[in-house]
């Protein structure tokens, strides 16, 4: 998830269970745990972007870690604020529960965390909700900065920050029917193209819960779909894209490329001495379907050769759509059922 959407959750979720016994104190807390697990995203400036890859969203979104810390960290804050204002076991129940939601937030997005780290390296990816929606954190926003101007003993705190997270919650069950609808949709339309396909994923395009897409993985190529939950016509058009795996016999692998290779949903670009690989977790940048490589993909690794060695990859990603004055227009065309262009262009 987003940065923001886990502080404005952590803080929510903080001052819903202690807002009215510390005060503001619970919704700073709350904050302040909501990103401890994102500690992880540093791996990328001690082993860069593969080991950042490969690491994200495992040890630190354990289970196992939130148990273990939770009661560590509980009696910390107790003894910085000397019990002053709650004891260690309420602290203890802050930290697991905003840990909890943390988690649980990851788990709707299409990349998952790993929970049962290091008993298990299965990813819970529901696919449910974007890293990033407005429609989702700006209630819980409001309704919290509305609990905190109010006095710690008031009667209405709770229930004003509670209101917020309701109204999340309502969101986030409209998003399951959303996506129920799609994969339904995309389920009938992959039936038709007649082609065998082993898996696929199903999850909305960045900050909306109405445009969906669908990347469905066969024997030797991906399908690439979407649809707006919106939109009168029914009709999908995919993208056809090759899985490609492996390299020339003569050209070694990178370094830690087997790794990102065995996560699936991903495929491999040679061109020269430059190397591709690219992430299908997220499909196409919408509107986009083939070469040149590598601006169809929302995320990609690029190594390039040079006398036979691999020089450490960069990072190549697509920027935010709303942050796009080129995909905007166009985005909200599909975001909003507008027919769509039929692409020819096959990779």
């Amino acid at each position: 998830m987003d940065l923001l959407t886990l502080i404005v959750f952590g803080a929510a979720v903080g001052e819903y269970l202690l807002g009215k016994k510390v005060g503001y104190r619970g919704a700073f807390w709350g904050a302040i745990v909501s990103l401890i697990p994102e500690l992880d995203r540093l791996a990328v400036f001690f082993g860069g972007e593969v080991a950042g890859l490969v690491l994200r969203q495992t040890v630190t979104h354990s289970l196992l870690i939130a148990v273990l810390l939770a009661p560590v960290m509980g009696h910390a804050i107790n003894r910085l604020y000397r019990g002053q204002y709650a004891q260690a076991r309420d602290w203890a129940w802050l930290v697991w529960w905003v840990w909890v939601v943390h988690l649980m937030l990851d788990a709707c997005t299409v990349w998952g965390p790993q929970l049962l780290y290091p008993m298990s390296t299965y990813r819970l990816s529901l696919g449910i909700l974007s890293a990033l929606d407005p429609l989702l954190i700006t209630p819980v926003l409001i309704w919290l900065l509305i609990a905190l101007r109010a006095a710690q003993t008031s009667a209405n705190r709770r229930l004003w920050n509670g209101i917020g997270l309701v109204l999340a919650g309502a969101y986030f069950a409209l998003s399951l029917a959303n996506r129920a609808a799609a994969e339904s949709i995309f389920k009938a339309a992959l039936h038709n193209t007649g082609r065998s396909t082993q898996r696929y994923i199903v999850a909305p395009t960045p900050s909306n819960t109405l445009y969906w897409y669908v990347v469905a993985e066969g024997p030797d190529q991906y399908e690439v779909g979407y649809y707006s939950i919106l939109a009168d016509e029914r009709n999908i058009n995919f993208t056809r894209i090759p899985r490609r795996y492996g390299l020339p016999d003569s050209i070694p692998a990178p370094d830690g490329l087997d790794q990102l290779i065995q996560r699936g949903y991903s495929t491999l670009d040679y061109q020269g001495d430059t190397l591709y690989w690219h992430d299908q977790l997220y499909g196409l940048l919408p509107g986009q379907a083939g070469p040149p490589a590598p601006t169809p993909w929302l995320m990609s690794l690029r190594w390039t050769r040079t006398d036979t060695v691999w020089e450490a990859p960069s990072r190549l990603e697509a920027p935010h759509w709303l942050a796009s004055p080129d995909m905007r227009p166009f985005m909200w065309d599909r975001i909003l059922g507008r027919p769509q262009g039929r692409s020819s262009v096959t990779r």
